[in-house]
C-alpha cells in the first residue's frame, strides 16, 4: 500500500504545479524583453471619447499577456468601467476637471470571451477593492511577481500598442 502512495506523488505535484504556469502572464517591453509572471494589482486602462472619459480596471491575475496589440485578458474575467459624461466637453476638458459637475456611471461587468483591450495603460491600481472605495491611487508601473521575486516594470517601458484601424 506505501508503494502506491508514493507512486502518486509525482502525480500530484504535476497537478500542483500546472496552475501556476497556467496563470502567468507575459509583459514585453520596448527593448523587446519578456517578462512572465504573476500581475498581482489591478491595472488601469484609459478610454476617451467626445463628451466622456472611461476607465476600465481589471484584476491582474486576468491578464493573460501584455504586447503590441495591446492587453490580453482571460474569458469570464471581471471589469470595472467608470465613465464620466459631461455634455459639450471635451475628453481632455473633463479630465482637467477631475469630472467635477458631470455624471459619473459605474459598471461592473464580465466578459464572455477572452479579448484584447489596446486602449492606454496607465497603470497599476490600488485602493480597498473589499470596501468598494473609489478612491485610490494609479502608479504608472506594473508590478510581476516572477519565479525570481518581483519586477517592477514602468509603464513608458511597455512595448507600444498598435492602433487599432
Amino acid at each position: 500500500m506505501n508503494k502506491r502512495r508514493f507512486a502518486l506523488i509525482p502525480a500530484v505535484v504535476l497537478l500542483i504545479a500546472l496552475p501556476v504556469t497556467a496563470l502567468a502572464a507575459s509583459v514585453k517591453k520596448k527593448n523587446g524583453e519578456v517578462v512572465e509572471g504573476k500581475i498581482q494589482a489591478r491595472i488601469v486602462q484609459r478610454q476617451a471619447k467626445e463628451g466622456s472619459v472611461s476607465y476600465v480596471i481589471r484584476k491582474g491575475s486576468d491578464i493573460t499577456a501584455i504586447d503590441e496589440q495591446g492587453v490580453h485578458f482571460k474569458k469570464g474575467s471581471k471589469v470595472d468601467d467608470l465613465t464620466i459624461f459631461m455634455e459639450g466637453k471635451s475628453a481632455t476638458e473633463i479630465e482637467a476637471l477631475g469630472g467635477k459637475g458631470g455624471f459619473v456611471l459605474h459598471i461592473t461587468g464580465e466578459t464572455k470571451e477572452a479579448a484584447t483591450d489596446s486602449n492606454p495603460l496607465l497603470g497599476e491600481y490600488r485602493g480597498d477593492a473589499s470596501r468598494k472605495e473609489i478612491k485610490g491611487v494609479i502608479f504608472s508601473v506594473i508590478n510581476i511577481q516572477t519565479k525570481t521575486g518581483i519586477v517592477t516594470i514602468p509603464v513608458e517601458e511597455i512595448v507600444e500598442f498598435a492602433k487599432q484601424p
